[in-house]
């Protein structure tokens, strides 16, 4: 079992080159990236999480695959576009998202990444499912977040994976 805390989740969008001026990226209130290449506007989510309360930050990036749905050699190429404008962070792409469950690719899959995705579910896809089931790199996890004064706190365990609907 994985204790895990976060504090906030941040949004934001990874945009063509022709969709944003610098005023429109400013007034959105959001995180807004521009990124050569990528060929429509593609939300993600920042998420720093802790190992312990006393532990420094690690930021992680979510980005939103499943919709518009993003695959194959198109998701590929956004990896690599992503990962050269942050090198220093891991990604997970959401490619399957439901009530209670969501289905993660990772730069390198690990729990802690799973967490992350159920937490991006439960705090920005408004997801009171208890658990939330996350697969990921051929792992399930349930993962249960708790908001307590003003942290978000992870419990996660292994688990089966569901049937397919």
């Amino acid at each position: 079992m994985l204790e895990l805390y976060a504090n906030s989740v941040r949004h934001g969008f990874l945009l063509p080159e022709r969709t944003a001026s610098a005023t429109e990226r400013a007034a959105t209130g959001v995180d807004i990236f521009v990124i050569p290449g990528v060929q429509a506007p593609v939300q993600f989510f920042r998420v720093p999480t802790r190992a312990s309360i006393t532990s420094p930050p690690t930021e992680a990036l979510v980005i939103a695959a499943h919709h518009p749905r993003v695959h194959g050699a198109e998701l590929t190429h956004l990896a690599q576009l992503v990962s050269a404008r942050f090198p220093d962070k891991p990604l997970v792409f959401t490619s399957e998202v439901r009530v209670g469950y969501c289905r993660a690719l990772a730069t390198i899959p690990d729990v802690q990444l799973a967490a992350v995705v159920a937490l991006v579910q439960v705090a920005c896809g408004w997801d009171e499912s208890n658990p939330i089931v996350v697969e990921i790199g051929g792992e399930t996890f349930a993962i249960t977040w708790r908001h307590v004064d003003h942290i978000w706190r992870a419990t996660v365990a292994t688990c089966e994976a569901p049937r397919s609907r």
